[in-house]
């Protein structure tokens, strides 16, 4: 589960337009070291930021793994580690811990680019693509050998539906708002999704993940009602 949540962490840089490269500290002396390997490094002018990943920080081995290769950083920029941990943020010396699903949630550029009637249309497409992936994932018992297969999946399509809001609806406010929704509705679907697998019931958080794709299909045709007007 921690390469998909890394896998998860890095499209969303990406996505963001960060430069995005694994790495080592630069002061660091031995270059074949892997425990002081960062999981992500983000160039930037002025000062680069680092992102470790991982599911939970509970085991003081774990955290001390995360924690040591951002302790070599000596350049400026901001020190992050992203966890599953249901924890507020936390501000430290050596490090600012999030929880992914905050970080994932937060809102990031501006709105520039203006709307265009066929672009609608085919982000309609694309809402529908990534319910019927949510149907899907409904009608599987979710459990450890394909919560993988399915994740990918799932967030395959919806960082494709919101790539496409960003780059060509980047100036339309209302599918700005409809995406700040659609993030927050794939949160709690890949939320269940861990549950399932957390609990080993694969069908215990249907309910859950049903009742997103509901709240999808009125916002697919709150959608559709907006491109006939």
């Amino acid at each position: 589960m921690g390469k998909v949540l890394e896998n998860i962490v890095y499209l969303e840089l990406v996505r963001r337009g960060c430069r995005v490269y694994v790495g080592r500290p630069e002061s660091s002396a031995d270059n074949n070291d892997r425990h002081l390997e960062i999981d992500f490094i983000v160039i930037k002018e002025g000062g680069n930021d680092y992102y470790q990943v991982t599911q939970t920080l509970i085991d003081p081995t774990v955290f001390e793994r995360e924690i040591t290769p951002l302790r070599k950083v000596t350049g400026r920029g901001e020190r992050y580690i992203l966890t599953y941990d249901d924890r507020p943020r936390s501000n430290g010396q050596d490090a600012v811990i999030m929880n992914i699903v905050e970080f994932l949630t937060m809102e990031s550029g501006d709105d520039t680019k203006t709307s265009i009637p066929g672009v609608r249309e085919e982000m309609l497409w694309k809402m529908v693509e990534y319910r019927d992936v949510c149907l899907k994932i409904a009608n599987t018992e979710v459990n450890r050998t394909n919560f993988d297969h399915l994740s990918y999946e799932l967030q395959g399509k919806f960082f494709d539906l919101q790539s496409f809001i960003m780059s060509e609806l980047e100036g339309d406010g209302q599918m700005q708002e409809i995406l700040a929704r659609i993030r927050v509705n794939n949160v709690r679907i890949f939320n269940s999704m861990i549950g399932c697998v957390n609990v080993g019931d694969g069908k215990m958080f249907k309910p859950s993940i049903e009742t997103e794709i509901g709240y999808l299909e009125g916002i697919i045709e709150e959608i559709g009602k907006g491109n006939e007007s």
